[in-house]
């Protein structure tokens, strides 16, 4: 019979293209520093350095058979630099912005989707940005005629694991800009509500933006305000069922309510196993 041999093939996602450049443009520039809303400035950065916007040896457009969406205008507006900055990373930051903003905060997500086949029989792919989730709202409440539940009472969740972790919490933020001693700009950013639940739960921390304008720096306050959030994680198997059927009751990036306990969550499906 001889021996067996087993050979494993791993590829990259379409998204590991926004990892191949950086923003390739001089500090002050109208590629570098944008104003407006946080997912239209992900399509012009995307533009600028993988699209119509960069020069002809980057432009990935008619090369990859990809476009890019039009502008919506969903997420609030900002002004960000990011001069030299990697794409990807520099539209994540943007994500981050969005969802840490005091008012108007959206959650926003991108991605390079492949909207199926064009006449020439080759794959389409296509920039796009999304608010709220990647795919459907199915949550539980407000009359959604298309919500998707999943609970143990409905046998659609199996190998549950909640906690709630605070360890890692800061509530009120000291962003450093530019300038040196007194003259330094400086911007802050807090969360009362988080503060107030305890007389000892204000949780400072200062992070260092002297790499941004001014009109950033406020941003960067946000940003960590909402990436040292206290989280709640409930890690549950969601199951293909005759009642949650996969890919008609539900897919992923859709949002789905999940009961545990007393508990109402509303997440999004992130991540999709298939035996």
């Amino acid at each position: 019979q001889g021996s067996m041999t087993t050979r494993r093939v791993e590829g990259f996602g379409v998204n590991e293209l926004l990892d191949r450049r950086i923003v390739a443009y001089k500090a002050g520039t109208a590629q570098s520093t944008k104003t407006g809303p946080c997912d239209d400035l992900m399509k012009d950065v995307f533009s600028d350095n993988l699209g119509s916007g960069a020069s002809d040896d980057r432009n990935i457009l008619t090369a990859f058979n990809m476009s890019i969406a039009a502008d919506l205008s969903d997420a609030p507006s900002v002004t960000k630099s990011f001069a030299y900055e990697n794409v990807l990373e520099t539209l994540q930051a943007i994500a981050d912005t969005s969802a840490g903003q005091a008012t108007g905060a959206v959650d926003l997500f991108f991605d390079i989707a492949c909207d199926g086949y064009r006449s020439n029989e080759r794959p389409h792919f296509e920039f796009r940005t999304y608010t709220g989730q990647p795919g459907r709202d199915r949550t539980d409440g407000g009359g959604n005629s298309s919500a998707t539940v999943f609970s143990l009472e409905n046998a659609n969740i199996a190998n549950v694991h909640y906690q709630r972790i605070h360890s890692g919490e800061r509530n009120y933020i000291y962003a450093g800009g530019l300038g040196l001693k007194s003259d330094r700009n400086l911007a802050e950013a807090g969360d009362d509500t988080r503060i107030a639940q305890s007389p000892v739960n204000r949780r400072e921390l200062f992070v260092s933006a002297t790499h941004l304008e001014d009109a950033d720096t406020r941003d960067a306050a946000y940003e960590a305000l909402n990436e040292y959030r206290p989280t709640r994680k409930l890690a549950c198997d969601l199951l293909d069922t005759d009642t949650t059927p996969y890919g008609i009751a539900w897919r992923w990036g859709d949002k789905v309510t999940v009961y545990y306990g007393e508990g109402k969550f509303d997440e999004i499906v992130r991540v999709v196993e298939v035996q």
